[in-house]
Protein backbone atom coordinates (compact mmCIF):
# COMPACT_ATOMS: atom_id res chain seq x y z
CA UNK A 1 0.00 0.00 0.00
CA UNK A 2 1.30 3.65 -0.61
CA UNK A 3 0.90 6.40 1.53
CA UNK A 4 -0.24 9.87 0.73
CA UNK A 5 0.34 12.88 2.54
CA UNK A 6 -0.65 16.10 1.66
CA UNK A 7 0.67 19.30 3.73
CA UNK A 8 -1.32 22.64 2.74
CA UNK A 9 -0.74 26.32 3.91
CA UNK A 10 2.35 26.18 5.90
CA UNK A 11 3.00 29.59 5.92
CA UNK A 12 6.36 29.64 6.64
CA UNK A 13 7.89 33.21 7.45
CA UNK A 14 4.54 34.18 9.14
CA UNK A 15 4.92 34.64 13.02
CA UNK A 16 2.48 32.80 13.65
CA UNK A 17 3.11 29.13 11.81
CA UNK A 18 5.78 26.94 11.86
CA UNK A 19 10.00 27.37 11.73
CA UNK A 20 12.65 26.01 12.75
CA UNK A 21 13.27 27.02 16.52
CA UNK A 22 16.39 28.60 15.15
CA UNK A 23 17.15 29.98 11.58
CA UNK A 24 20.43 31.51 10.14
CA UNK A 25 19.33 34.03 7.61
CA UNK A 26 20.99 35.50 4.84
CA UNK A 27 21.73 38.25 6.62
CA UNK A 28 23.71 36.74 9.14
CA UNK A 29 21.32 37.22 11.47
CA UNK A 30 19.20 34.11 13.61
CA UNK A 31 16.01 34.18 14.31
CA UNK A 32 14.89 32.40 17.38
CA UNK A 33 11.37 31.14 17.13
CA UNK A 34 8.31 32.36 19.45
CA UNK A 35 6.66 30.21 22.28
CA UNK A 36 4.00 29.56 19.83
CA UNK A 37 6.38 28.45 16.73
CA UNK A 38 8.11 26.33 19.22
CA UNK A 39 5.14 24.63 19.99
CA UNK A 40 4.08 24.17 16.08
CA UNK A 41 7.68 22.82 15.71
CA UNK A 42 7.29 20.30 18.80
CA UNK A 43 3.87 18.83 16.83
CA UNK A 44 5.46 19.05 12.80
CA UNK A 45 8.04 16.88 14.66
CA UNK A 46 5.36 14.78 15.85
CA UNK A 47 3.13 14.65 12.54
CA UNK A 48 6.86 13.72 10.84
CA UNK A 49 7.26 10.71 13.41
CA UNK A 50 4.13 9.65 12.27
CA UNK A 51 4.34 9.75 8.67
CA UNK A 52 7.84 9.72 7.69
CA UNK A 53 9.07 8.55 4.39
CA UNK A 54 5.40 8.73 2.71
CA UNK A 55 5.80 7.94 -1.69
CA UNK A 56 3.89 10.89 -2.86
CA UNK A 57 3.92 13.95 -0.47
CA UNK A 58 2.03 16.99 -1.65
CA UNK A 59 2.55 20.70 -0.73
CA UNK A 60 -0.91 21.62 -1.43
CA UNK A 61 0.01 25.75 -2.25
CA UNK A 62 1.50 28.34 0.57
CA UNK A 63 4.26 26.71 1.75
CA UNK A 64 5.41 30.10 2.20
CA UNK A 65 4.14 33.22 3.65
CA UNK A 66 5.52 35.84 0.97
CA UNK A 67 6.02 39.65 1.84
CA UNK A 68 3.05 40.31 3.39
CA UNK A 69 2.47 43.59 1.32
CA UNK A 70 -0.81 44.58 2.97
CA UNK A 71 0.39 44.20 6.60
CA UNK A 72 3.80 46.01 5.39
CA UNK A 73 5.47 43.02 6.30
CA UNK A 74 5.20 43.26 10.44
CA UNK A 75 2.97 39.64 10.32
CA UNK A 76 6.84 38.12 9.23
CA UNK A 77 9.30 37.36 10.66
CA UNK A 78 11.06 37.58 7.51
CA UNK A 79 9.98 39.10 4.11
CA UNK A 80 12.95 37.60 2.29
CA UNK A 81 12.07 34.82 0.18
CA UNK A 82 15.26 33.47 0.21
CA UNK A 83 15.23 32.61 4.10
CA UNK A 84 11.19 31.57 4.15
CA UNK A 85 12.08 29.22 0.89
CA UNK A 86 15.00 27.87 2.97
CA UNK A 87 12.98 27.22 6.16
CA UNK A 88 10.14 25.51 4.32
CA UNK A 89 12.51 23.37 2.36
CA UNK A 90 14.58 22.57 5.81
CA UNK A 91 11.34 21.22 7.39
CA UNK A 92 9.97 19.18 4.53
CA UNK A 93 12.71 17.58 4.07
CA UNK A 94 12.05 15.93 7.17
CA UNK A 95 9.99 13.74 5.83
CA UNK A 96 11.98 12.10 3.40
CA UNK A 97 9.44 11.88 1.00
CA UNK A 98 10.02 9.63 -2.30
CA UNK A 99 8.11 12.16 -4.43
CA UNK A 100 6.89 16.02 -3.68
CA UNK A 101 4.74 17.67 -6.01
CA UNK A 102 3.65 21.33 -5.56
CA UNK A 103 0.42 23.17 -6.26
CA UNK A 104 -0.02 27.26 -6.53
CA UNK A 105 -1.76 28.59 -3.90
CA UNK A 106 -2.66 32.50 -4.01
CA UNK A 107 -0.77 34.49 -6.11
CA UNK A 108 -0.59 37.07 -2.87
CA UNK A 109 1.27 35.15 -0.67
CA UNK A 110 3.74 33.26 -3.46
CA UNK A 111 4.71 35.81 -6.54
CA UNK A 112 6.79 37.55 -7.17
CA UNK A 113 6.18 40.23 -10.36
CA UNK A 114 5.23 37.14 -12.04
CA UNK A 115 7.34 34.63 -11.05
CA UNK A 116 6.32 32.19 -8.93
CA UNK A 117 7.76 31.76 -5.69
CA UNK A 118 6.45 28.21 -5.58
CA UNK A 119 8.37 27.12 -8.77
CA UNK A 120 11.76 28.24 -7.23
CA UNK A 121 10.12 26.53 -3.96
CA UNK A 122 9.18 23.29 -5.59
CA UNK A 123 13.01 22.92 -7.92
CA UNK A 124 14.50 23.58 -4.33
CA UNK A 125 12.87 20.74 -3.02
CA UNK A 126 13.43 18.65 -6.05
CA UNK A 127 9.89 18.09 -6.59
CA UNK A 128 8.67 16.03 -9.78
CA UNK A 129 6.49 19.23 -11.03
CA UNK A 130 4.29 21.94 -10.11
CA UNK A 131 0.75 20.64 -10.33
CA UNK A 132 -2.12 23.07 -11.17
CA UNK A 133 -5.06 21.14 -11.13
CA UNK A 134 -4.68 16.93 -10.07
CA UNK A 135 -6.74 14.26 -8.33
CA UNK A 136 -4.42 12.94 -5.84
CA UNK A 137 -5.39 9.27 -6.97
CA UNK A 138 -3.49 10.26 -10.74
CA UNK A 139 -0.43 11.27 -8.45
CA UNK A 140 -0.18 7.12 -7.36
CA UNK A 141 -0.81 6.16 -11.03
CA UNK A 142 0.99 7.93 -12.95
CA UNK A 143 4.37 7.30 -10.74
Amino acid sequence: MKRLLVLSDIHVGHRLAVCPPTFRQKDGSTYQASVVQKALYDAWCQVVKDWKRPDVLVINGEPIDGQGFKSRGVEQWTTNWDDQIDAAVGLIDMFEAKKIFVTQGSGYHIDQGGVSVEEIFGQRMGAEQLVLDVDPVDLFRAH
